[in-house]
Order: structure tokens, then sequence, then C-alpha cells
């Protein structure tokens, strides 16, 4: 093993690496690894990560000071070069648990796993794109002896765990179901200045519609912006905020969005702020968030929206039906339905208590439920028992 002793536990500190597509914090998925590496137990862990790509802008604003990080700068496809240059980090720094995360890092890792004879191999499923939902045999039949190799499957929604039981055969037994969780004291408005409006350029009486996402097309904007069209010619004092950047590959398919906006006059009033570098402030100006995704595990904004007492519209899918509770914190409609969607902003809209009591819901619910400190400990709790068996300890 020939790991840093942990004086507290027989159990020698536990060299953990994080494999993700790219570190960029203003993704969900990359969210919540870097929350869960920068609050893992230091005492039991030793966190490091590989980005298959490379690293959003300056890592000291994100990650903690002592995780380990390294950058392969990958290209689009399967480079076999690549599952060497892994199997070297991960037996130079003799790692015993490597996580994986989504479809873009398991070939490489898994094999490179198995080269360089890793103890405990797990994946992340984290929810699907739209070149996911387009499932080929040859991805599937990869995928599905990728996840023989695995100990472990962590799901993050119940729907992803139906999928791996059902669509690739997975033992039940494999499979975590670990629920995102947020960091609620970073949502205490008692932390906002006074002016957070007015810092969104935002007056008092005008409604807002929002939503933040890595922007692609899996996040059906379009179809939102249909449904604030209908939105807007019954609550002319309101605007749509749609949060987040592409992160590279999708600006064709981000023009044709804003050719839609154009096409409706809507420009003044559906605004592109890029990343929201502070959530809770934001959410705090926001009195309807939307997720319209034609596919969803389990949403960080949508939970993120519910700690910040924001009701919250989605589209049926995925995750989204197990974290919107319909008619209690929010409201889910009919994927692809810009009228149905609409419906149920307006109903939110055009009755303050309403709001104001879906909120409080929500914020119940997240406080119960989806707390990150049972996130981490979740976690944590997975990778101990796992080395556990893995070396027979007590």
């Amino acid at each position: 093993m020939n790991q840093v002793s942990n004086p507290k536990t027989n159990i020698p500190k536990i060299k953990v690496l994080h494999v993700l597509s790219r570190v960029y914090p203003y993704a969900g998925t990359e969210r919540k690894v870097i929350q869960l590496l920068n609050k893992i137990d230091r005492n039991r862990f030793i966190p490091s990560m590989v980005s298959m790509t490379d690293f959003w802008e300056k890592r000291s604003d994100y990650l903690s000071q002592d995780i380990i990080c390294f950058a392969l700068n990958k290209k689009e496809g399967i480079h076999f070069t690549l599952v060497f240059k892994l199997a070297k980090i991960f037996r130079k720094n003799n790692i015993s648990i490597v996580h994986s995360h989504n479809w873009p890092t398991l070939f490489h890792t898994v094999l490179a796993a198995k080269m360089a004879r890793v103890p405990v191999i797990i994946h992340g499923e984290h929810g699907r794109d739209t070149k996911e939902l387009d499932r080929s045999w040859k991805r599937t039949l990869i995928k599905k002896k990728l996840f023989q190799l695995v100990n472990k499957m962590v799901v993050v929604a119940e729907d992803l765990k139906q999928i791996l039981k059902n669509e690739y055969g997975v033992n039940e037994s494999k499979i975590e179901f670990i629920p995102n969780g947020v960091d609620i004291d970073r949502f205490e408005v008692s932390r906002f200045p006074d002016n957070v409006q007015e810092k969104y350029n935002i007056r008092p009486s005008t409604k807002v519609i929002a939503t933040i996402a890595k922007l692609r097309p899996v996040k059906d904007i379009p179809t939102l912006i249909k449904a604030f069209r209908i939105i807007y010619n019954k609550v002319n004092d309101s605007k749509l905020i749609i949060a987040g950047s592409t992160d590279g590959g999708h600006e064709k398919w981000l023009q044709e969005v804003k050719n839609l906006i154009r096409s409706y006059n809507l420009e003044h009033t559906v605004l592109f702020p890029g990343n929201i570098a502070n959530i809770p402030e934001f959410l705090s100006v926001v009195d309807v968030y939307v997720n319209s995704s034609v596919s969803e595990g389990m949403s960080n904004t949508i939970l993120e929206a519910m700690t910040a007492r924001v009701p919250v519209v989605a589209s049926r899918v995925g995750g989204n039906v197990e974290l919107v509770r319909n008619g209690e914190t929010g409201y889910l409609f009919k994927v692809e339905d810009e009228h149905d969607c609409a419906d149920k902003v307006l109903k939110i809209l055009q009755d303050p208590f309403l709001r104001k009591k879906m909120g409080e819901n929500a914020r119940r619910i997240i406080e119960e439920q989806y707390d990150i400190k049972s996130m981490v400990k979740h976690n944590e709790d997975i990778y101990l028992k796992l080395y556990r068996e893995k070396f027979r300890l007590s």
C-alpha cells in the first residue's frame, strides 16, 4: 500500500484521484466534484484530480491548494496514448482509488486503472448529453464491458440507477445512489449586499425568470425562449436571464438560439450575462427558476434554486422528477412543450402567496435531504468501505 499513515485509525491515508473531462467550476458535475475534494476529510484522504483536457483559469480561485492536479490536454475522440499517460500518473502517485465521471472519461480511465493495477475503480454517472441520448450499439457495448471492470457505480439520481440496470445489465448491488448536496450556509440572505437588484440591472417590480447551465443542446434553451415569449405577452415587466457559457463547441447552436430571440423581438429582455460567480446572490433576485432540459441527472442548479427559496419549473425528465415536487416546490412540464412550461411559470408569477409557500417548502426539503455534508460523508463512507474490503481491513 505504501501510503501516508493516519494516526486516528488503523487505515493509512487513502489516495483518491478523480478524473474529469474538464475542470470547469461553473458546470454541475465539475462543481460537485470540486466541492467534494475541497471538503473531503484530510485525516483520511489525500485528494488529487486529473482533467482530460485542461483547468478553468486560476485554480486557486476554486480548488484547495493541497489538491494535486494533472492536465492531459486531450483532443476530441479516443486516444490510446492517454491510457498510458493516465496509468503512469496512477502508478507514480500510488493511487488507491480512481473515480471517473461520465462517458468522456470512462474508456481511458478504466483501462488505465486496470493497467496500473489500481485497487479500487469507481465510475460516476451524472446525466446524459444529447450524444448519450442517441445511443449507438458500439457505445452501448463498450459501456457494458467497461462497467463490468469497475468496483462501484455511483449515480446521482434513481433514474440513472434504473438505466444502468435495464440498459446495461449492471447488478443493483454494484450501484450506489449518492444525491448531490448544497452548501446551505452560502445561501443566507444576510451575506448579500442590499443593492443586488441594481447590480443585475433589475427593477424591484420586474419579474425574473432564470436558468443557469453550461449552454448546450441538451438544455433545450429554444423551448425556454418560446415559453418566455408567451410569458412576456402576459407579464410585460419581466426578464429572462440565461446564465452560463457554452464552454466551447456549441457556438453555432447558441447563435441559433440568439437568432430565435431576435425573431421574437425579445433582445431587450432576454439576457446572457455569462458565468455567474456568486450564484446564491444572483438567485436572491430570481422569481422562478426554469430547467428545460431534454435529459437531466440531478441538477445542481435546481438544488441551488430550491436552497434560495426559488420555485422551480422543470421538464419532466430524469432527476427533475425526483427533485421537483409538483405543486409543492414548483411544477413539472412536458418535455419540449413551451405552452405547458409557460402556463406553469405564469401560475407562480401571478400568485405571490404560492411563490412564497413553494420557496419555503423547497428550502425545508434541501435542509432535510440535500446538505452537502451528507453528500461528502456518503462518498467518504464508500471509499473507506471499498478500501477495507480490498485490503481485508477491519
